[in-house]
């Protein structure tokens, strides 16, 4: 046996096939593979002291090849010590090392900063542990193989011992990746052990219709009760509804879209519900070419049976036109979110309202300000939008960004491009055609397809229909719900301030069934309501180990669209108990709507309590020089410099001469984690310069020791089968390959990648959807956490950066 160090002798030309599956009968190592076996080996090892009293603790080195896997084996060790798995140490997968605190082009002198002269034996090393990985044991390179044994002399010389830890053994048989008990019955990890096969490997191959309009799903992609008693429970909530800050008697509502749309006509509809008959209030334009709403106008709604008035106000404007001079002014739009136009203003399509006009109110409370905005468009004239009426919507889009105020689409006429939902509204969600407009209104206006919802208004009917009433309360209720998260915007501050002014060639994969599932998961989930409530629990009670961070901070990154805000929405979701929305999301437009940095919280609102973390969003990243997220405010993000609701430039980053730069700031607005949003459907085709920006920010969040998670969304555009089951989630082979080729990718382990799916078509939650993103929030607590044992005390708390970016 020539040893693991030897030099690989040449192999022959004639090899026999081995399978690597293949067992002994009898393990050539005995080891007791029970639970009472691994609480004794804890016990053991926690009750170790050594024997000399100058030595509190052992020290022990780790050294081996890049991707061998030293950081992520201290990693493991301290996941089962912690009962869980978790990571301090960053580790990697791509080829360069991402441990870096030391230079690269020579040794340390005792000349240089920080050397210490007169170190103590129990700051010597006391065993020296060499990490290498199983598979590449036989392909080590010359020189690889040369410095290994070179650093193996130089131990020698010091009489210190040595141990061989070989990682990855169920790669190099496979079988062990069920059950790595049998890791010592393996005839193949005894020859990578053992040394008596070092031959190089052969190459190998590298080979490795136009639509009927009334055409129906068998199953609604939208689940929604149609039932007297839905309805009935859908007026009860509606009418119970509270805005949570008590400056808030009501939520404010502005309702906008192009002549002829709707507007007027949904508030007419809404009040028929609530009065129980169809009944008009608003002016509405029937089929004129001009707006019949020609002043700004406020309506309030009054349940006749009880009295009471329903927690919202609607705002509706004039209608928008192509033509300029004609219909609203669309610098009329921030004067009505801001509260400076009166009830009964008279708009005029030629200028907006200026501080000098009559009746401008200068000085609004933050309850006559917009906290929801619905633009209403018509289903059957979607598609044919003129690019100018295209040009305002969007403009307007833009302008509410903003001020974060949530937005919502309401489709109407949907019964005309689907002429049989005429006679059943219910059928709504299984329309091809109607998924289909939905899908393309949100493609050409960048609003995410769980903020559009159809609705048939009451415009010839004489009575009310159940099933038209429960999709106009369904509308109504996302409203409310959207309006409630908005105002979580300024909880904290309960006098609520107003608003100021603020591809190259894809990766070859193999090719795979998208729906193929393996037999059983590689990664053990409960999928039960229990295991949700568990999940809740235990990230609710979670509190930081150091009295100064009393949250932790989490930043988020990724490309536009990759799902950033989504996730947060998702997540408030969860603990909201429905599908809401409170940070701005950009659907699929190409160009990022978080234009500043923002700091989200979530309360639980079962419990009242606020959870132990801080989700902080920002802009997203391009490809493009001068355009997204600049990577420079990455370290001043980190470091703690950057203000809430800071404006980026993507031309340039934050100095500290920047308006509102942060000169002091404390360890507990610093970042403790850090997660990177990606689209599973597009980690093959990212460009090179996405690849290189996030490589880049990766290496220098690695200069800070962060931890890095990567979440996986959309996991159910790449397996569709998912959509109907998430459970199956760890089944999915073709969820599996992406996440192995993000870690590749990246350089980022496998055990810090996790997949989700967003809330973004659904109205309602789903127990397996909320274990997903449950988890991924637990793992970023575990994470952090671990970030903070780096610092043993709150003495510590003070982090010193060796590089200033």
């Amino acid at each position: 046996m020539g040893g693991l160090f030897s030099k690989p002798e040449p192999a022959p030309t004639q090899k026999k096939e081995i399978n690597v599956n293949e067992m002994m009968a009898q393990p050539w190592r005995n080891v007791t593979w029970t639970t009472e076996e691994r609480n004794k080996l804890m016990s053991e090892i926690a009750a170790y002291h050594p024997r000399l009293n100058t030595v509190p603790q052992f020290r022990v080195l780790f050294v081996g090849p890049i991707q061998a896997g030293k950081s992520s084996f201290f990693n493991s060790v301290k996941s089962v010590f912690r009962g869980h798995v978790t990571s301090q140490a960053i580790a990697g997968t791509d080829l360069k090392s991402v441990t870096t605190q030391f230079n690269p082009a020579g040794a340390i002198q005792s000349t240089s900063p920080g050397y210490i002269k007169d170190p103590s034996f129990k700051d010597q090393i006391h065993c020296f542990v060499f990490i290498i990985e199983a598979p590449k044991i036989e392909i080590l390179p010359d020189n690889m193989l040369e410095k290994l044994k070179t650093i193996r002399r130089n131990t020698n010389k010091l009489g210190l011992p040595q141990l061989v830890i070989l990682t990855k053994v169920d790669e190099v048989c496979p079988s062990l990746g069920k059950n790595v008990s049998d890791v010592y019955r393996s005839k193949e990890v005894e020859k990578k052990a053992m040394g008596d096969i070092f031959s190089t490997p052969q190459p190998q191959s590298t080979q490795t219709k136009k639509t009927d309009v009334n055409e129906m799903m068998e199953q609604p992609w939208r689940d929604v009760t149609w039932k007297t008693v839905e309805r009935k429970k859908l007026m009860c909530e509606i009418a119970a509804y509270h805005p949570r800050s008590n400056s808030v008697p009501q939520f404010r509502v502005l309702f906008m879209g192009p002549v002829g749309a709707g507007k007027s006509s949904f508030f007419n509809s809404v009040k028929s519900v609530i009065r129980g008959y169809v009944t008009t209030q608003a002016p509405v334009a029937g089929t004129c070419s001009s707006s019949r709403t020609v002043q700004y106008k406020t309506y309030q709604i009054k349940n006749e049976k009880d009295g009471k008035t329903l927690p919202i106000i609607f705002c509706d404007t004039m209608g928008l036109e192509e033509r300029e001079g004609a219909g609203l002014h669309i610098d009329d739009v921030p004067n009505i979110i801001k509260g400076h136009v009166p009830d009964k203003y008279q708009l005029n399509p030629a200028g907006a309202m200026q501080p000098t006009s009559p009746g401008y109110i200068k000085d609004p409370s933050f309850k006559d300000e917009i906290h929801c905005f619905v633009f209403i468009l018509e289903a059957p004239k979607i598609e044919i939008l003129s690019d100018k009426m295209f040009g305002k919507l969007k403009t307007i889009i833009q302008r509410t960004n903003m001020f974060d105020i949530p937005q919502l689409v309401i489709l109407t006429k949907v019964d005309e491009v689907c002429p049989s939902l005429e006679k059943n509204i219910s059928n709504v969600y299984r329309s091809k055609v109607v998924e289909t407009k939905m899908q393309f209104t949100a493609e050409r206006l960048g609003i995410p397809l769980c903020n559009i919802v159809p609705v048939k208004n009451y415009c010839s009917e004489l009575e009310l229909k159940e099933n038209v009433d429960i999709l106009i309360l369904l509308a109504l209720r996302q409203i409310l719900r959207l309006a409630d998260s908005y105002l979580d915007n300024f909880l904290l501050d309960e006098t609520a301030v107003a608003l100021g002014d603020l591809s190259s060639e894809a990766t070859q994969m193999k090719k795979t069934d998208a729906n193929e599932m393996m037999e059983q998961p590689w990664r053990d989930v409960t999928w039960k309501t229990e295991e949700r409530k568990k999940l809740m629990s235990e990230i609710e009670a979670y509190h930081p180990c150091l009295n100064s961070v009393p949250q932790f901070r989490v930043l988020f990154l990724g490309p536009v669209g990759a799902g950033k805000s989504s996730f947060f929405n998702s997540v408030k979701s969860v603990f909201q108990g429905y599908v809401t929305t409170q940070a701005i999301v950009g659907g699929i437009s190409g160009t990022s709507m978080t234009m500043k940095y923002n700091t989200y919280q979530v309360k639980n609102k079962e419990s009242g309590k606020t959870l132990p973390i801080i989700f902080c969003d920002t802009m997203g990243l391009e490809e493009k020089q001068g355009a997204g997220l600049d990577i420079d405010d990455v370290p001043n993000i980190i470091k703690g410099y950057v203000p809430d609701k800071y404006q980026f430039n993507p031309a340039g980053a934050m100095q500290s001469t920047s308006l509102g730069y942060i000169k002091d700031p404390s360890f507990k607005d610093q970042i403790h984690c850090f997660v990177f949003i990606l689209e599973a459907p597009k980690i093959e085709i990212l460009s090179d310069k996405m690849l290189e920006k996030l490589k880049t920010i990766i290496r220098r969040t690695n200069m800070f020791d962060l931890p890095q998670l990567v979440i996986l969304t959309k996991v159910d555009e790449i397996c569709p089968s998912l959509g109907k089951n998430i459970s199956n989630v760890y089944r999915s082979k073709v969820v599996e390959a992406k996440m192995q080729l993000t870690a590749e990718r990246l350089g980022i382990p496998l055990c810090n990648i996790v997949p989700v799916k967003n809330y973004s078509v659904e109205l309602e939650l789903k127990d397996d959807v909320d274990i997903l993103i449950l988890m991924a929030v637990r793992q970023m607590l575990r994470l952090a956490e671990s970030y903070l044992d780096n610092y043993s005390s709150d003495t510590d708390s003070t982090v010193d950066y060796y590089s200033e970016y």
